[in-house]
């Protein structure tokens, strides 16, 4: 009952999402480009789609001191395409800009061959923005004859200080993540990772040490969750007084999000618990598979995060909530 209670608190908020399933595919890699070349199988099929390359070119003259210039270069395979402008440079886009059939003025879809991406200089990379330093790619992958539209982002892991010509402590960019439409002729937006910007809920299952629902009869320690774009909003109550709480995906030993709030003070009553914060790509891809979940109190309580239509959990199985008994039960 409370946790319906709450579910239909926060719809009075937010609009949950339709029931259809994710239709976006996910994949994250972390591989750095310093004077490395990285394959991508967008589709995970076994053949390269696109390829990435970090390198330096040095350049000599007779009157001159030697110079060093990182450079990023990119190409595709098998007829796959880029989002280029008319002239067939790759575009460089911020989080948010749409990838699909149709493109804005001066924008095209096309294979342009092995081309300089991005070059370096002092302490970042052209084309790139933001803190830190990211932009995304636009991507026309063919999957059976018929196209589907994706994104590859690339991310400046650390700024350094302005350097001087010659520059050996570069920090050269990462092949982060990438996602693409599992449907064809679908158009995507930089940086989604789920089927849509329509918020979606979660509800927490929270139990004891030895598997039990956590709290009495009378009052079960509940909470829910909204996904809405970036931002994941949650709200609690806890059978008792607590003042910690942290939030973990699966594969994660430090908690994605913690929360240390001043406790209730009245024994015997519940804490209640509310607030939101911005995952990272990467975390909200293992909040949509239904593999995180919530620690109160160091593993006094566990709390499972669940998609509330079973249709949106993504991927992944329950074997993973044993290991994460052992470790966050303490």
């Amino acid at each position: 009952m409370l946790k319906t209670a709450f579910i239909a608190v926060l719809l009075g908020v937010f609009v949950a999402r339709a029931g259809e399933p994710a239709t976006i595919s996910y994949h994250t890699s972390e591989v750095p480009l310093d004077g490395l070349y990285y394959y991508v199988d967008v589709d995970q099929d076994g053949t390269f789609d696109y390829f990435f390359m970090g390198y330096t070119v040095i350049s000599t003259y007779s009157d001159y001191p030697a110079t060093m210039q990182p450079e990023l270069a990119a190409y595709s395979f098998n007829g796959n395409d880029y989002l280029t402008d008319t002239n067939g440079n790759i575009q460089q886009e911020p989080a948010g800009h749409t990838f699909g059939p149709d493109t804005l003025p001066g924008e095209i879809w096309g294979n342009p061959g092995l081309q300089l991406l991005s070059s370096g200089y002092g302490d970042g990379w052209s084309g790139f923005s933001g803190e830190p330093p990211e932009c995304f790619i636009g991507l026309r992958l063919y999957i059976g004859g018929q196209p589907h539209y994706g994104w590859i982002r690339l991310l400046v892991p650390t700024r350094q200080p302005p350097q001087s010509a010659l520059t050996p402590g570069t920090v050269f960019p990462v092949v982060a993540d990438w996602g693409y439409e599992t449907r064809p002729n679908t158009p995507i937006r930089a940086g989604a990772v789920g089927t849509n910007d329509e918020p979606v809920v979660f509800t927490v299952d929270f139990e004891n040490p030895d598997g039990t629902l956590n709290g009495s009869d009378i009052r079960r320690s509940t909470g829910s969750l909204i996904l809405e774009g970036d931002t994941l909003h949650y709200e609690m109550v806890l059978d008792g007084s607590h003042t910690n709480l942290d939030i973990f995906a699966a594969n994660k030993s430090k908690p994605l999000y913690s929360l240390v709030a001043a406790p209730t003070g009245l024994p015997g009553f519940p804490t209640y618990l509310l607030g939101e914060f911005k995952p990272s790509h990467s975390e909200i891809a293992q909040i949509l598979c239904g593999r995180s979940y919530i620690s109160v109190d160091q593993g006094l309580i566990l709390g499972w995060i669940v998609p509330a239509d079973e249709r949106n959990r993504s991927c992944g199985d329950m074997g993973w909530r044993h290991e994460a008994r052992k470790s966050g039960f303490r």
